[in-house]
């Protein structure tokens, strides 16, 4: 079997620029027909993306890249084949969001200690265009 595959692909769910819809339009524009979408810390996107790929010849695999810190050290870690619904998996990938949030609160926080023009008000209100990728902080600095 010779599968054109892609095992590590983000949607607008954690950091990826694309929806679940494009995602697949990308997809078999690229030719791919096995795909993992494993978005960062986020289960969000996998049961829509398992309703619209029904009927395509895609091949779709769940999956979630999750972030872990040993001795000071950040990994993030690819998982596959997980039941879903598991309310364990489900609390520790929310725990793992909002320290997300957080580290994003914190960078802007710390760029406003070092004289950077923002508030805390203004990133509070901010709502970024998820379709340019990146996360929260990022996108207010930047953009």
């Amino acid at each position: 079997m010779n599968l054109r595959t892609d095992l590590h692909l983000h949607t607008t769910a954690s950091d990826g620029r694309w929806a679940p819809e494009r995602l697949i339009a990308e997809l078999q524009r690229a030719g791919i027909e096995l795909f993992a979408v494993t978005d960062h810390d986020s289960l969000q996107s996998l049961e829509e993306m398992a309703r619209r790929v029904r009927g395509t010849g895609l091949r779709f695999l769940p999956g979630v890249e999750i972030s872990s810190c040993l001795r000071g050290q950040t990994y993030h870690l690819l998982a596959f084949g997980f039941d879903r619904a598991d309310p364990s998996l489900n609390a520790f990938v929310r725990a793992n969001e909002e320290r997300l949030a957080w580290a994003n609160y914190e960078a802007v926080r710390l760029l406003i200690q070092s004289g950077y023009s923002l508030s805390l008000d203004e990133y509070a209100d901010y709502t970024w265009d998820r379709s340019r990728g990146g996360w929260k902080a990022l996108n207010i600095i930047f953009f």
